[in-house]
């Protein structure tokens, strides 16, 4: 049968301690042990601060344009893919031909192309947005 001792509370205080807890209740068997810990011994919750710093970060995140970018330099070959096409992750959505080469341009997520921003045999530079996205994972 499940005891109030000494050890127990010392667990439950140390627990209560660690996780920023100003009051402990233990119920055991009919036994009640209550404590309210002083909260200015506590160090100070970050709870709010981080609320608003994942608040601001998805905001930041969210207003940021979703776009495809050339692997490489070269010249861009569409694969035919025009605006409002969906697609999945790992779809291959064109090439760059970079001294007689292809590479890939392969979708990391899944969404719908907004606009397509390089015409076919048009030169790009690495990085360089070739598609505008819509809705991506």
């Amino acid at each position: 049968m499940p005891s109030l001792d000494l050890d127990t509370m010392r667990l439950a205080l140390r627990t209560a301690r660690e996780h920023g807890f100003t009051q402990v209740r233990l119920k055991v068997d009919g036994a009640d042990f209550r404590a309210v810990l002083d909260s200015e011994a506590m160090p100070p919750t970050t709870i709010e601060i981080h609320s608003v710093a994942v608040a601001a970060i998805e905001t930041t995140v969210s207003s940021e344009p979703r776009v495809i970018e050339s692997p490489t330099v070269g010249y861009f070959r569409s694969s035919g893919i025009e605006v409002g096409h969906t697609f999945e992750s790992g779809d291959v959505l064109g090439q760059v031909e970079a001294m007689g080469i292809m590479n890939e341009v392969i979708a990391e997520g899944s969404g719908t192309i907004e606009s397509v921003l390089i015409e076919n045999d048009e030169p790009v530079q690495y990085g360089q947005a070739i598609f505008a996205l819509g809705a991506c994972d």
